[in-house]
């Protein structure tokens, strides 16, 4: 039966290949009869079922700090990463050091390579007032304090191999902090107690795990989701089967999901809804069982590459964000796109903060690099501005190096 759905599913991509290739973008938001997304190529997908209705927001920016202002220790650094602290803060790896931005301020936290501290370890997350960095070469997650000084700082081996940190996932509602790693091809879980300073593994084999605003760290594996805790003890409890996906419209030219009859649940809101994607949908199951199904796109006609499934990020209100795309989605299903300043684009690093507002990496196309742009959706957003010029201030002592 395996082998029959298997050859199916082959034939239907060798079909598809042969067409075009697929290449999604945004359009112009202001088309209200059009997806959100559009597919291109030779192909045109056909008998699918309606895109959701949108509306364009144009965001209030509170502020833009450009690259350049990272780049006052002589060397080319250029933002790569963002993570907020639990004030909402950001700390920011400029690829050559890291920083910390507040109140019109960028304060070095760590120094970049060549002011004496040899190479910059890239930032993976932050937690509370903490940023974590990771050595892969030598295995290592180290917590770095705003003053530049190590909180914690261990490795971790698998086998006769040292495993590379990942990234940070979350902290799970007793405060113990979960780390992805890789290891020998495999994802391994970690949980550290920062109390304690106990590291314990969890010897699963899981996907993509992520943090929900209701205090829980969830995973996926291929028998559905899990949720993380560290209480009694370190353990993983499936709590809900992969969900269906979509049936595709009858005589519909063009696949949603190539990858077989369920989905990976992505996000899990704090009133208990689930969120799943295809490559061109957004599932959302309410807490009361309803199921609305979001096309952004139109079903995939050809490609010379697989495509992944649109990647979300939960907000703190229980919204979603696509997380390359400048793309919103309410609780209540209504899709939103936000229209940032024509010289620039949605880049990477999306970090939704608990007061309503966006920090987000976005690619200037008049500097070539990337600027860090803070953004709300609503004039009415009671979030006051710098109104300064984002000036470096050195670390009043330097830190040691990391």
């Amino acid at each position: 039966m395996h082998f029959r759905i298997a050859v199916v599913w082959l034939a239907t991509l060798v079909f598809v290949a042969i067409v075009a290739r697929v290449s999604a973008q945004p359009i112009a938001p202001t088309d209200q009869g059009t997806c959100v997304l559009r597919s291109g190529g030779l192909g045109k997908p056909q008998n699918y079922g309606p895109c959701e209705p949108f509306i364009a927001i144009a965001p209030t920016i509170i502020d833009r700090i450009p690259g350049d202002r990272f780049g006052r220790f002589g060397i080319n650094s250029n933002p790569v990463a963002l993570a907020l602290l639990s004030d909402g803060s950001p700390v920011v790896d400029a690829g050559e050091g890291l920083f910390h931005l507040i109140q019109g301020r960028i304060e070095v936290v760590l120094p970049p390579a060549g002011v004496g501290c040899g190479d910059f370890l890239p930032l993976i997350g932050a937690f509370d007032r903490e940023a974590f960095i990771k050595d892969e070469g030598a295995g290592t997650v180290k917590a770095i304090r705003l003053n530049g000084s190590v909180a914690f700082e261990w490795s971790r081996k698998f086998g006769n191999r040292d495993a590379s940190p990942s990234k940070f996932i979350a902290a799970d509602r007793y405060g113990t902090l979960w780390f992805e790693w890789e290891a020998n091809g495999r994802t391994v879980f970690y949980a550290y107690d920062p109390r304690t300073r106990v590291i314990t593994t969890l010897d699963r084999t899981f996907g993509f795990a992520f943090g929900s605003p209701n205090g829980r760290v969830y995973a996926n594996a291929n028998q559905g989701l899990f949720e993380l805790t560290s209480r009694p003890h370190v353990s993983a409890r499936l709590i809900h089967a992969r969900i269906p996906a979509p049936p595709m419209a009858p005589s519909q030219l063009g696949v949603d999901w190539p990858y077989g009859p369920t989905l990976p649940i992505q996000a899990v809101g704090a009133d208990g809804s689930f969120w799943a994607t295809t490559i061109s949908q957004v599932i959302h199951i309410h807490p009361d069982g309803t199921t609305h199904v979001i096309r952004l796109a139109p079903p995939a006609n050809s490609w010379t590459m697989l495509p992944s499934p649109i990647l979300i990020t939960m907000a703190p209100d229980g919204s979603i964000w696509m997380s390359h795309r400048p793309v919103h989605i309410n609780t209540d299903d209504r899709v939103q796109v936000i229209t940032l300043p024509s010289n620039e684009s949605w880049k990477e690093s999306l970090s939704p903060s608990e007061d309503g507002s966006l920090w987000v990496l976005a690619y200037n196309e008049g500097t070539g690099g990337r600027d860090v742009v803070h953004f709300a959706l609503s004039a009415s957003t009671k979030i006051a501005s710098s109104e300064t010029s984002w000036t470096m201030t050195p670390a009043a002592t330097p830190p040691p190096c990391h």
